[in-house]
């Protein structure tokens, strides 16, 4: 089934490799400085930014949990994926949810910032492979669509 699902986003892929405005992004190494003086505001919001991975630590529930680098500010992201799936070095196109930290052990283990990424999908910028979280299909369809999908707060 997994593959079933690589196979369809490779499809929709396509067309950002040659659509300038499919999966734009909202956030770049100067705008974390704005994020970061009133993080509360911006708690819930999606954001999209090209990145390196930099490390890459287990996370909760085996997760990967990488920090990755925009220019010379860096992040952290809670991937939906199996270990493994990110690489150390690469690039990819992020699509995230900002998230206050709820979880003080993991934040005093790897993270210096008080919000980390949680990661609804990433672009593999080499292979320009995707990989989604299933629950976040609508938001990335929103995404290679060009807009930057907003999540209804419950």
């Amino acid at each position: 089934m997994r593959t079933i699902i690589l196979i369809i986003y490779c499809l929709v892929l396509t067309s950002f490799s040659t659509n300038k405005s499919a999966c734009p992004t909202n956030l770049d190494e100067n705008e974390i400085q704005y994020l970061e003086k009133d993080i509360n505001k911006y708690n819930g919001k999606v954001v999209a930014f090209d990145a390196v991975v930099s490390e890459i630590k287990v996370g909760n529930v085996n997760k990967p949990f990488y920090k990755v680098m925009l220019g010379k500010e860096h992040l952290w992201v809670g991937g939906h994926g199996q270990m493994g799936d990110v690489k150390v070095r690469s690039s990819y196109r992020i699509l995230g949810l900002i998230c206050l930290w709820t979880d003080d052990k993991l934040n005093e283990k790897y993270n210096d910032k008080n919000y980390f990424i949680i990661s609804l999908a990433h672009i593999d910028m080499e292979t320009k492979m995707a990989s989604v979280f299933p629950q976040a299909k609508s938001a990335f369809d929103t995404w290679t669509k060009g807009e930057i999908p907003n999540i209804p707060k419950k």
